[in-house]
């Protein structure tokens, strides 16, 4: 089933199994390619004031459903965010939305090493690095981003890095330099 988008009437269409089509005036609809940013769906609409980038899911919720209310957005129900179907498109206030996702949303990896370069604990977070060393969460971010490191690389015997193949690299580099007494 297709409907015309808001404000697209005439020209695009949503479908409920989360497709969006260009309707021509001389030839067949043709449905359109969806570019994937950040693991979302979107396209591109243009209209006499030039185009503009939307998200299909919140244009699939909107054409069918209706317009979404301020606070709220719009979720997938099954987590695949390429799965932009109506039935699997949920309203969800802003805070429940975060009380679901925040956690996930910046959090990384810290590991701590000791001075031969061997890993001893991985922290699911800089915060619980941070608290359970007695550090402050400042002090862990810029020594895992290799701010400050000039003095002493080590806290109390122990160096933190980001749990990240590219970061790891760099340290061990600079980690090699300071045991071999090169900074």
């Amino acid at each position: 089933m297709w409907k015309d988008i808001k404000g697209y009437e005439g020209k695009y269409q949503a479908s409920k199994d989360g497709q969006i089509r260009r309707i021509y005036k001389t030839r067949e609809p043709r449905i359109m390619i969806q570019e994937i940013k950040n693991g979302k769906a979107l396209v591109r609409l243009s209209d006499q004031s030039g185009r503009k980038e939307f998200r299909v899911h919140r244009l699939i919720y909107e054409t069918f459903k209706g317009t979404i209310p301020a606070g709220y957005s719009v979720r997938h129900v099954n987590l695949v965010k390429s799965e932009n179907a109506l039935w699997n498109l949920q309203l969800i206030s802003a805070q429940e939305l975060g009380r679901e996702t925040g956690h996930k949303s910046r959090q990384k990896a810290v590991l701590k090493i000791d001075k031969k370069g061997e890993v001893v604990k991985i922290y699911r977070s800089a915060r619980q690095c941070a608290k359970d060393n007695y550090v402050s969460y400042q002090t862990i971010c810029d020594r895992c981003n290799f701010k400050g490191i000039k003095h002493s690389l080590f806290i109390g015997g122990y160096a933190y890095c980001w749990d990240d193949d590219k970061k790891i690299r760099k340290f061990m580099n600079i980690l090699k330099g300071v045991i071999n007494g090169k900074n």
